[in-house]
């Protein structure tokens, strides 16, 4: 198999951009093989370009490092080129990239904020469900809902998450779960979610604290997620 090598840098030849209030230059990844380079956009910095990635403790502000983002490059790319191995070539690389690099946190959370208007809306906050649908841009939503059982009573929240676990993807639980493996930046890649420890850490996880879930169930439900996926890429 010819050799494979690549660089992870950003273009000077690019415009920059706002990344969280600093300006930088996208990262891509330079891959080169059988005398051939090709160059693709980081999957990771996309992600955590993402507002919601800024970290807020009180006054301090906290984020994403580019040492994180080339070590999950490094970590998702070197994983790549292994499994690959000699059936190496760029468009089985690249879609498996694309695969592998898919956030679930991100994927979920989508489809969470439409269930989520399609809820208010139905409970009679059709401002609330618009404002909490078009707004939540710089927060990750697992946060806002956390949030509202401050301001709502005890029995509003129970429902919202009743219906959550029962009609909505299992972004909750698999927030929950990220940021206690990881506290920030709450992403759990599918190359990630591969390894069997975090699966069964996941298990763990829903056994302890959401003891209304049956775990079989959602781990179901997530990995039809990640066949979804798959069948795309």
């Amino acid at each position: 198999m010819s050799k494979v090598s690549y660089k992870v840098s950003d273009d000077p030849r690019l415009k920059n951009v706002d990344f969280h209030g600093r300006t930088v230059r996208p990262l891509y990844i330079k891959l080169t093989h059988a005398r051939h380079s090709t160059t693709f956009k980081s999957a990771y910095f996309d992600q955590l370009i993402k507002p919601k990635h800024k970290l807020h403790i009180g006054a301090i502000s906290k984020i994403p490092t580019q040492q994180q983002i080339l070590a999950k490059e490094k970590q998702t790319i070197d994983f790549i080129i292994e499994k690959l191995g000699s059936t190496f070539n760029y468009e089985l690389f690249k879609k498996q990239y694309d695969y592998y690099t898919t956030d679930l946190c991100d994927l979920t959370e989508k489809e969470y904020n439409e269930f989520l208007m399609i809820y208010f809306s139905d409970e009679g906050m059709p401002a609330f469900a618009r404002s909490l649908y078009e707004g939540n841009k710089s927060e990750a939503i697992f946060q806002v809902i956390d949030d509202l059982k401050i301001c709502v009573t005890s029995a509003s929240y129970e429902k919202l998450l009743d219906a959550s676990y029962s009609m909505a993807p299992p972004y909750l639980v698999l927030y929950s779960f990220t940021r206690s493996l990881k506290k920030w930046p709450v992403t759990l890649s599918i190359a990630e979610w591969e390894n069997k420890p975090i699966q069964q850490l996941f298990m763990e996880h829903l056994k302890k604290n959401f003891l209304k879930l049956e775990p079989v169930r959602v781990l179901e439900q997530v990995n039809s997620y990640v066949e979804g996926v798959y069948r795309k890429t």
